[in-house]
């Protein structure tokens, strides 16, 4: 089983093969972007097409497809 998680969505797809891995074509857009890290899942109901991650996380950690992401703020929460 894979499972991709990004902000508000979760892929699980159960597959024979793997999806291709695209992460090595995804430096120069997160050059591009300026962001320190980038992760990419192209899915639709059947299945995952691809997915792919590339750069560092916090202290430097390496991206990694199978990584975990902290999506929360680092900054306080604003009383309402």
């Amino acid at each position: 089983m894979l499972a991709l998680l990004a902000p508000g969505f979760l892929f699980v797809a159960v597959s024979a093969r793997p999806p291709p891995d695209i992460s090595g074509d995804l430096e120069p857009l997160s050059k591009t972007l300026d962001v320190p890290a980038l992760a990419i899942g192209v899915a639709d109901l059947e299945r995952i097409h691809f997915i792919g991650a590339c750069g560092v996380l916090g202290e430097e950690e390496p991206v990694r497809l199978d990584g975990r992401w902290d999506i929360g703020s680092p900054s306080p929460t604003i009383p309402g």
